[in-house]
């Protein structure tokens, strides 16, 4: 698992400040294959989809990332995953 639970609190203080609730949307997450040495940092990717329009973007995530901050700071986070951006 590479997304903590810390991330996903930030993440839902971000829907909240936007106007939207937690169950309007899907996060998924995907790991990166390890290094051949199978040692190495976590990293991946967190795919974050509207439940009622499907639409979706995806970040990069674990080590080093700050993608909760990327989806707050984007010009129009919601636009990504919802029309009805409320920002």
């Amino acid at each position: 698992m590479i997304v903590d639970s810390s991330e996903m609190e930030d993440f839902y203080s971000s829907l909240r400040r936007a106007g939207y609730a937690k169950d309007e949307f899907e996060v998924s997450e995907k790991e990166d294959a390890f290094p051949n040495s199978g040692v190495g940092p976590l990293t991946g990717a967190v795919t974050i989809k509207s439940r009622t329009t499907r639409l979706e973007r995806t970040y990069q995530a674990g080590y080093g990332t700050a993608w909760v901050a990327e989806f707050d700071n984007d010009s129009s986070p919601a636009d990504s995953v919802d029309p009805r951006s409320r920002k």
